[in-house]
Formats: C-alpha cells, sequence, structure tokens
C-alpha cells in the first residue's frame, strides 16, 4: 500500500515505464487525466525544489523538442521532450504535489525509451528533486482515503 510522496512517485514512475514498453503508443496524458483530476484539487507543496544543476540545464534544455515532418506536420521528438520536462518542471513550475509527481511520469517514460542506457541517471527518485523532509510526508494528511486506493488501484492494473 502506498502512503508516502515517495511511495506514490514511485508507483507513477515505474507504472508509466511499465506501460511505455507494453505499448509503443501508450498515450501517457489519457492515462494520467484520472489521477491528475484528484491531484488538481490539492493544495500541498514541498515549498521549494532541489536546485538542478546549471550543466543540466544547457545540455538538455538545447535538445530539439520537436521537428516538422516532411508534411508539415509538427511532432515531437519524445525522447527529448521527456527529459526536457524532467529539467523543466522544477526549473519554471512551483513544487506542488501535481508537477512533483508529473516529474515521476517524464522520468518513468524517459527511461523507458532509452530503456535505462545510463543517460540522465543522476536524477530518478524524488529525493533528487524535492528537500528531504517532503519525501516521506503521508499521502493521508492531504490526500483522502478513497483517492489514495483508487490511485493506487488505478495505477496498478
Amino acid at each position: 500500500m502506498i502512503q508516502t510522496v515517495d511511495d506514490l512517485f514511485e508507483l507513477i514512475r515505474k507504472t508509466f515505464r511499465r506501460k511505455k514498453l507494453q505499448y509503443k503508443y501508450f498515450y501517457d496524458e489519457k492515462y494520467w487525466h484520472p489521477v491528475n483530476e484528484i491531484l488538481n484539487n490539492i493544495n500541498w507543496n514541498s515549498h521549494r525544489w532541489k536546485i538542478v544543476s546549471v550543466e543540466d540545464v544547457k545540455k538538455y534544455m538545447k535538445l530539439p523538442e520537436y521537428y516538422i515532418d516532411g508534411n508539415g506536420k509538427k511532432e515531437v521528438y519524445e525522447i527529448n521532450h521527456h527529459i526536457i520536462e524532467v529539467i523543466r518542471i522544477p526549473t519554471t513550475k512551483d513544487p506542488t504535489i501535481e508537477n512533483i509527481l508529473k516529474i515521476g511520469v517524464h522520468l518513468g517514460l524517459f527511461q523507458a525509451l532509452t530503456h535505462n542506457n545510463n543517460i540522465y541517471d543522476s536524477k530518478n527518485k524524488l529525493e533528487d528533486f524535492i528537500p528531504k523532509e517532503y519525501i516521506f510526508t503521508r499521502l493521508d494528511e492531504f490526500i483522502g482515503s478513497t483517492d489514495i486506493e483508487f490511485i493506487e488501484t488505478y495505477l496498478n492494473k
């Protein structure tokens, strides 16, 4: 049973990694929507992010995120998009529970696409993004037990 912010982050990261490995065309936004609906209504945050290194920001934010295909359609470089989001979220957004857990989504998808080939291995746990004092915050302090149970069941199917 998930009990802490870290438990939920890991469940999300592992679930999105597993789903992307199982289904090449896994549509993560649609899958994330029911969980995000719950998180949108929660007023909890870690008050600050850990600092993302200047080197990582320079290196990953220079990657191309989109391209125009031969038909003129804008497409996403999926692998780049997910690592850019892992960097973009803690450098441009507030550390709300929704944003913290979105890092888990993007990290899981990125890991599935790279098959853990040591690209960006330096940041792969929640403690890499938020201060330690918030990692083990109990979910039941700010999420109802019914919602916790729904999220866990939904992500485990």
